[in-house]
């Protein structure tokens, strides 16, 4: 039972990393070179991380929880300056500038190099 499980991992993770690396030489090295010599390189990696599949797995498994702990990180960051950000958000959404768009002016830049502002609203 277990060399059937060894054996059929070893197959499924050989393939798929044969089919990927063949993929990458395709796109590195252009479609008729990666299709003639594509197949040297996903060979050997392919029968490398199929011999070694059970620690390609474990790999792969830390590597996610290691994204997803990164993502969790960030989300908790982004509330963080989100709870600074907005005392600041408050007083800018009450300034003059913001009061002039609601209202529908237009500020512009005057050929003599002056601002100016336009209300096309009325």
């Amino acid at each position: 039972m277990k060399q059937a499980t060894y054996s059929s991992g070893a197959l499924i993770t050989g393939l798929l990393t044969s089919a990927a690396v063949w993929l990458y030489a395709i796109s590195e090295w252009g479609l008729l070179f990666g299709l003639l010599f594509g197949w040297i390189p996903a060979l050997i990696a392919g029968v490398i991380i199929g011999l070694l599949w059970p620690l390609a797995v474990v790999l792969i498994i830390v590597i996610v929880l290691w994204v997803h702990n990164q993502n969790v990180k960030s989300e908790e960051r982004f509330a963080i300056v989100a709870q600074c950000v907005e005392q600041y958000r408050t007083k800018i959404t009450d300034s003059k500038a913001l009061y002039y768009f609601d209202n529908g002016y237009a500020i512009y830049k005057k050929p003599d190099g002056q601002w100016g502002q336009q209300n096309p609203m009325k």
